[in-house]
């Protein structure tokens, strides 16, 4: 079997790292080098477990006619945002081939089921946290772990198999987690990327995310034209709820820290910190969806503008 993973990010590493050696695993680049040496390490309190090393051989995937589209691959799994006309050209030579991504940004999964084009396709979304140094650390509550969701989850379960556990869930429901998350990223930016900082903003990042998790909801349920005038229609965050995950937020902000094994500042720092477009985009279509379906947004353009704010923009 042959698998190409594109990107060298972090996700991108421990992908190839953790494929069974029976794998053929290329990286895809956009930087013409021929290989992509790879060093991963378990993170534990004040350190890391042993290093675990692995070269893999590069192919281009630009161009008009990228060297990669020459090729016959059984998987593509991007760990960038999916490039719809790159996609198709790199699976050019794989009728079959399983297409896989792992942003949970709503446009990105539209994205990628445009470029599959009737390929079996699934959003594979990392549970753990890795970082950005050499050797990448990691660090998952269960270990290395993958939700996934969408037509291809069960061919994604085979391929990963033995290297991480998987679990098969709903496109709506890794939609949700992301709601979820990305206000807490851009909390604590605005919180001067300090984590008493990111505690300070809770209101106003657990108020966003209660909105954005209704209008990925929402996005499921119709056009805001289909559904009744009711005070609390379905898709709309009622007090209860909004109180509700307030509090586990606080909890799990608080807790965080004394139980992963990861500087987390830091972690935000340099992993989101190079992200900050997409964290952009993500309220931006969150507010458009919940908008279009007749919720409340105002929360989320709230924060959306601080956060902009903190990058000059």
């Amino acid at each position: 079997m042959r698998v190409l993973v594109i990107g060298r990010g972090p996700v991108a590493r421990m992908l190839l790292s953790v494929l069974p050696e029976g794998i053929d695993a290329w990286a895809g680049l956009r930087t013409g080098a021929d290989r992509l040496d790879i060093a991963t390490a378990r993170a534990r309190r004040g350190g890391c477990g042993a290093v675990r090393r692995r070269r893999v051989p590069a192919i281009d995937v630009t161009g008009a006619h990228p060297p990669a589209g020459e090729e016959r691959w059984d998987a593509v799994i991007t760990t960038a945002s999916p490039r719809v006309n790159e996609l198709r050209r790199v699976l050019a030579g794989s009728p079959g081939a399983l297409l896989a991504a792992v942003s949970q940004t709503p446009g990105d999964v539209v994205a990628l089921r445009r470029a599959a084009a009737g390929l079996d396709w699934v959003v594979a979304v990392p549970e753990f946290l890795a970082t950005r140094e050499d050797p990448v650390r990691w660090w998952g509550p269960g270990g290395l772990a993958f939700a996934l969701a969408g037509t291809g989850a069960s061919r994604a379960a085979s391929l990963l198999r033995g290297a991480a556990r998987t679990r098969r869930t709903g496109v709506r429901r890794v939609l949700e987690q992301a709601a979820l998350v990305i206000p807490v990223v851009a909390g604590f930016r605005i919180g001067g990327e300090r984590w008493s900082g990111l505690l300070a903003e809770l209101p106003a990042v657990s108020a966003a995310s209660a909105q954005a998790r209704a209008a990925v909801a929402s996005a499921r349920r119709g056009s805001a034209s289909t559904r009744s005038a009711a005070p609390a229609p379905a898709g709309r965050v009622t007090a209860a709820e909004a109180a509700a995950l307030r509090a586990g937020l606080a909890v799990a902000l608080r807790v965080a820290p004394t139980l992963v094994p990861i500087d987390l500042e830091r972690y935000m720092r340099t992993h989101f910190g190079r992200h900050t477009g997409q964290t952009l985009r993500m309220l931006d279509e969150w507010s458009e969806l919940g908008a279009a379906a007749g919720l409340p947004v105002d929360a989320i353009v709230a924060l959306r503008e601080r956060f902009a704010t903190t990058l000059g923009g």
